[in-house]
């Protein structure tokens, strides 16, 4: 929290992109779904001060809006909670220097 009415938001979710969590905040303003449905205003306004190498977003509430924000979770309210799988994800190279395939990090772990 920035004051009684601002949130900043630094991170973003792994697989969460700048340009698409902005695009969600303007949903979150009370625009429109992909489908053309209009949204609820869930924030009031937010300010993108996002480079290349940062992320900073200022996202402003009413009152009712952060009263609703503190009781969810500011996390969830926000859309910042992503479940990420490590299905076939865990490759690593093994002690020759080769990739390797593990199929749990318990066999990581008795290799190392």
């Amino acid at each position: 929290m920035l004051d009684d009415d601002a949130v900043e938001i630094t991170e973003l979710p792994p697989q969460v992109w700048t340009e698409n969590y902005r695009d969600k905040l303007d949903k979150m303003r009370g625009g429109t779904d992909d489908k053309g449905k209009k949204m609820p205003t869930l924030i009031d306004s937010f300010d993108d001060m996002s480079s290349d190498s940062r992320v900073k977003f200022v996202v402003k509430l009413t009152p009712a809006q952060l009263k609703n924000a503190q009781n969810q979770g500011y996390h969830e309210y926000f859309g910042l909670i992503k479940t990420i799988t490590y299905t076939n994800t865990m490759v690593l190279f093994d002690e020759f220097g080769k990739l390797q395939v593990y199929k749990s990090t318990t066999d990581i772990a008795k290799e190392r």
